[in-house]
């Protein structure tokens, strides 16, 4: 009887560690395939991004005779990480609605126009797509910090996930 008992004992024990890593694995995946969504989200709109401060760029070299943004269409995306080269992008946003502010003839141009509505479209997607990814990150962030979670994370290869920052683009005081 005592090798039955000890025999139930450890196949409970068995099961409840069984559950234990089945639960903490499913919460983990699922917090996974949430965030690769977004990211292929972000990654789509951020590659948008960058074609279009390409476009921009032209635009504003020919109509203000200066390429103002110069230093953003050399940056090729395999220097920096996603949320670098995000925050990069950003920057090339904001120095072209300076840009717009000071120029009239900048402001006027139908290209301008266009490349505002679609920098809006894009920013749009970013922003929702940054902010399920960050709720996501976080969750599981907080996850994988707490034991047994932890251990079962190392076993899945999960890391501690990076946030996306949103940018502030003053699009209120844009003059389009």
């Amino acid at each position: 009887m005592n090798g039955y008992l000890v025999l139930l004992i450890i196949v409970t024990i068995v099961a409840i560690c069984a559950l234990i890593y089945f639960n903490a694995h499913t919460k983990i995946k699922k917090y996974n395939i949430k965030i690769m969504k977004a990211e292929e989200k972000i990654n789509g709109s951020i590659n948008k991004k960058n074609d279009l401060i390409k476009l921009i760029a032209k635009v504003v070299k020919k109509v203000t005779k200066k390429d103002y943004l110069k230093d953003y269409i050399e940056i090729e995306k395999e220097e920096l990480d996603n949320i670098e080269f995000d925050y990069k992008l950003g920057e090339a946003e904001k120095l072209f609605n300076d840009l717009l502010r000071d120029y009239s003839t900048l402001r006027k141009n139908k290209d301008s126009k266009k490349y505002v509505d679609e920098l809006r479209e894009i920013n749009e997607i970013l922003v929702s797509s940054k902010d399920i990814y960050n709720t996501n990150s976080e969750s599981l962030n907080k996850l994988i910090k707490r034991i047994p979670n932890n251990i079962i994370a190392k076993i899945m290869k999960v890391d501690i996930k990076q946030y996306y920052h949103n940018i502030k683009t003053d699009d209120n005081e844009t003059l389009i």
